[in-house]
């Protein structure tokens, strides 16, 4: 698989896909795959700052403020099937990939 740009995953994103009990082996097999080629995102104390504005203002859960905030940060378009956790955070650019 070849990608026009590069893959890029905050570090919370990449716990929660592998925190997935359903995922089977070969879906856990294809995701390690894509893991490898994606640039991951840590937490900062820049995106910690971000993150805690983000709580404070849409009270949102933290996972979703430190994503919400990777994505921000770095000017990303944040794609997610979960629209409405991410919908109202102004200038927060989202794709549902299942639009496409």
């Amino acid at each position: 698989m070849l990608f026009s740009v590069e893959p890029c995953i905050s570090i919370i994103t990449f716990i929660e896909v592998f925190s997935n009990n359903k995922a089977d082996s070969k879906e856990v097999n294809s995701l390690k795959k894509f893991s490898e080629m994606a640039k991951i995102y840590i937490v900062d104390h820049k995106i910690a700052f971000v993150t805690i504005e983000l709580r404070k203002k849409y009270k949102i859960k933290l996972p979703d403020a430190l994503i919400a905030s990777t994505a921000l940060f770095y000017d990303f378009i944040l794609i997610t099937r979960n629209i409405s956790d991410f919908g109202k955070i102004v200038g927060l650019q989202t794709i549902n990939p299942h639009d496409i």
